[in-house]
């Protein structure tokens, strides 16, 4: 273009790109040409911001004599184009410029490079796209807590929590539904039961998902700073009501007999990070976690099992608790009974 922004040339490859003729490109306002042609919902802010960038290049008060941005237009098989434009000033002294600090001379013509960029595009969104999946799937297999210490550079993620509740679930009659239904009706039922813990699940930010495996669903209570404050018992214990009522809910809707037990222990220490790179895990461990399995193994469906220790933090609470002795089958001592405790099913939940 010249000094005032006319178009005074161009090329076969610009007519073709715009799908016009060169006589109606010539002679044209840079910033007319463009806004006909580019279909950007903020285009005008990109040629307002360009039109301020040529003022400046045209008085001389412009540090780099560049100004680009990106745009789209529609193709001649009504396709979507993505394109980078750049703008730059040239001078018939260009030799007076030094160096960073100083301005460029005043522009008297300006050169317009339009670069298709469509291919760099579709690839970048094929990226960003792969990329939100991963995070997705980072997100529900990995605590958000854990995941901002990866994201701020640590490569191994461990520590030890001194309290917390741990909660372990699964179904008791298992066995028997693996073998009475096929594999789509399976599948189907872990996905409805196991959605609707996790739609609980979101009700209660302190309480982090574990992991699932198989009919086993597990979760904690307290393994963060942002949640070790809580009553871990507590909350845990509120959630897994909640979740034998859903399983109730469930059983009804698939009309299928789901007997769900639930386990719960309040203990410490507990290690907790991060396991594996192909397929990473974040993994709880210690005597406490073990023994919220082995109450849940032992458990009583329709009931949540929990130990001592859980008790002592809610016993003082509004549940239906019971109390309930059972071996720990601890070979150095036959007779080693620990006192537990079932939580049941509020009287007034409808069957």
């Amino acid at each position: 273009t010249d000094e005032n922004s006319t178009i005074i040339k161009t090329n076969d490859v610009v007519v073709s790109l715009f799908k016009t003729n060169e006589a109606s490109i010539l002679n044209q306002k840079l910033k007319t040409f463009l806004s006909d042609h580019l279909i950007d919902k903020d285009k005008n802010v990109s040629l307002k911001t360009l039109d301020n960038e040529i003022l400046k290049m045209r008085e001389g008060a412009s540090k780099t004599n560049k100004c680009s941005f990106y745009s789209s237009i529609i193709g001649s098989k009504s396709q979507l184009i993505h394109l980078f434009i750049q703008v730059e000033g040239f001078s018939d002294h260009e030799d007076e410029f030094v160096d960073e600090c100083q301005f460029f001379p005043n522009a008297h013509g300006f050169s317009v490079t339009i670069v298709d960029q469509t291919a760099e595009y579709n690839q970048k969104m094929i990226v960003e796209k792969e990329k939100k999946k991963s995070e997705e799937l980072n997100s529900s297999i990995m605590p958000l807590a854990v995941r901002k210490l990866f994201e701020n550079g640590e490569n191994e993620v461990s520590f030890e929590v001194q309290k917390a509740t741990i909660l372990y679930s699964s179904i008791f009659n298992w066995n028997d539904i693996v073998q009475s239904k096929n594999s789509t009706q399976v599948v189907s039922l872990l996905n409805k039961l196991f959605n609707s813990y996790d739609e609980i699940l979101a009700n209660y930010p302190s309480i982090t998902k574990i992991s699932t495996k198989s009919d086993v669903y597990v979760v904690a209570c307290g393994l963060f700073r942002d949640s070790s404050s809580v009553n871990s018992a507590q909350f845990l214990s509120e959630f897994a009501v909640q979740m034998l009522e859903v399983a109730e809910d469930v059983s009804r809707e698939l009309e299928i007999s789901i007997q769900v037990t639930i386990g719960l222990n309040t203990g410490g220490p507990i290690i907790c990070g991060v396991v594996g790179r192909t397929i990473p895990s974040f993994e709880i461990i210690g005597e406490a976690v073990n023994e919220a399995a082995l109450v849940n193994s032992t458990g009583v469906p329709r009931c949540i099992h929990i130990t001592e220790t859980t008790y002592e933090d809610i016993k003082y609470m509004n549940f239906s608790i019971r109390e309930r002795e059972f071996s720990s089958n601890n070979d150095e001592n036959e007779n080693d009974t620990k006192k537990t405790y079932l939580i049941s099913l509020p009287k007034n939940y409808n069957d």
